[in-house]
């Protein structure tokens, strides 16, 4: 029997084309639930390091195997990183397809990032770089199940619901930083390391959708005042910048922060997250129990506007009478936004 896989709860050895353990049974591919070689597929193009991606395998997903079969599985998945082999087409192909989004704002840094994480393309960054001169010669509690020990921000707006959600959370905690510790104040400048990506990311990103929606508002596409025109442009678009801004967030989280003279701990933040001990640290992470979830999420939520609920259904019901799909980049986005506009007019 090939080496292809074993089942999660037996250890039985699994051909790829096994849908059930021969042993004990069990799915291989239960509803929602990731494969062996999908999860060895995600951490490798994240980047990881065969001795993380062996303890993150262990940790979250309870899957124990050696150094020499982690190779092995990697080498049958045809997953190697080596410079041999470059289809430069593909990488092309890639990058154009990048570029043709907020992706045109990438350094060639960013963009090599993107086609390892996005495309599963490993090339050189001096190739990454010809290319796209080539192409375009101008140039968080609930889903984490727990709060932190304490949380230290500026005197803003925004961060009063911040600091008495994170003191409410651990007000029946008994250590130092418990009931009103567990929040404090403190000066702008000692947050310049996020004041500083959100800098990073409103120039490599995020301008590219605010001059998108300019250029719509300019040429008269779109009326600001019009609460149809507001309508139809989020139900097309919502869910596309929703995964750009994921796409932001997988980058981000898995790229390397080199060591320096200051306090900055090296590493990749996935990594620094999710295997502190890795480090010599420890997972910080404080229980909250669902009804004080609940509790916060019903003050600090925005009111649901019942107008704009009976709009997006209808909008959502034209789609499925007409027979229109929903957008998958900025491009069907916007078509899709100037028929609904048309068909919503016309009523």
């Amino acid at each position: 029997m090939a080496d292809n896989g074993q089942c999660i709860q037996c250890g039985e050895a699994l051909e790829d084309f096994f849908n059930f353990c021969p042993e004990c049974g069990r799915s291989v591919t239960q509803e929602g639930e990731m494969t062996e070689r999908e999860i060895i597929e995600m951490y490798f193009y994240c980047g990881f390091t065969y001795s993380c991606i062996l303890q993150l395998m262990s940790k979250y997903h309870n899957i124990n195997m050696s150094l020499s079969t982690l190779k092995r599985r990697l080498q049958s998945f045809n997953l190697a990183r080596s410079r041999d082999a470059i289809d430069v087409d593909q990488i092309r192909e890639a990058i154009r397809k990048e570029m043709d989004g907020p992706g045109c704002l990438f350094g060639y840094r960013s963009m090599w990032h993107s086609l390892r994480m996005g495309h599963g393309l490993t090339a050189p960054r001096d190739l990454v770089q010809r290319l796209m001169k080539e192409i375009d010669p101008d140039d968080c509690v609930d889903q984490n199940e727990g709060c932190p020990l304490i949380v230290q921000s500026d005197c803003g707006t925004e961060n009063g619901n911040i600091a008495a959600a994170q003191c409410y959370f651990r007000v029946d905690a008994t250590d130092e930083y418990a009931g009103e510790k567990a929040h404090r104040y403190g000066e702008s400048k000692r947050n310049q390391r996020i004041e500083a990506w959100w800098s990073c990311f409103k120039k490599s990103r995020s301008s590219w959708w605010i001059n998108l929606f300019k250029d719509l508002m300019d040429s008269g596409q779109f009326e600001y005042g019009n609460v149809i025109h507001k309508e139809c442009m989020w139900f097309c678009f919502s869910d596309i910048i929703q995964e750009d801004l994921n796409y932001t967030r997988a980058l981000w989280n898995n790229h390397y922060i080199r060591s320096s003279r200051h306090e900055t701990v090296p590493g990749r933040p996935d990594e620094l997250y999710y295997l502190p001990e890795r480090h010599d640290s420890e997972d910080q992470k404080q229980p909250v129990n669902a009804e004080k979830l609940n509790e916060v999420r019903q003050h600090v939520a925005d009111p649901v506007n019942e107008d704009n609920q009976d709009v997006q259904e209808y909008l959502n019901y034209v789609c499925t009478s007409e027979g229109l799909e929903k957008p998958t980049d900025w491009r069907s986005a916007l078509n899709l936004y100037t028929i609904l506009k048309q068909i919503a007019e016309q009523v």
